[in-house]
């Protein structure tokens, strides 16, 4: 019983000290203008590279991927970004692009 107790007392201790210290999302330090992080402006562009785990082959200096915004169109009075988005093999040649439509900071389908 004691040992029951003795966990219970545990746990609860843990779950309060990670509710008491975890930060509000909300919080003064929150930021919801997300535009800052990936702007939406004709001509921008992002380079990633990814790589998996124990890759002997990664190297940093290249990237695989590139996400650029290419033109903005109104449909019914709303803002569309075409944001192309290409993938690269090792040796550079293109694998594959891909068009992505966004309204405003909300990415609406592939």
């Amino acid at each position: 019983m004691k040992k029951r107790n003795k966990l219970l007392i545990h746990f609860l201790l843990i779950f309060f000290i990670t509710a008491i210290g975890c930060d509000s999302p909300n919080g003064p330090g929150y930021d919801f203008n997300r535009s800052i992080y990936f702007p939406l402006e004709v001509g921008n562009k992002w380079y990633y590279n990814s790589y998996h785990i124990n890759d002997p082959f990664f190297d940093s200096t290249k990237y695989d991927r590139t996400w650029e915004v290419k033109e903005e169109k109104y449909l019914a009075n709303k803002l569309f970004y075409l944001i192309e988005e290409t993938a690269f093999n090792s040796d550079g040649s293109v694998f594959r692009t891909v068009f992505i439509i966004a309204l405003k900071e909300i990415v609406c389908f592939e």
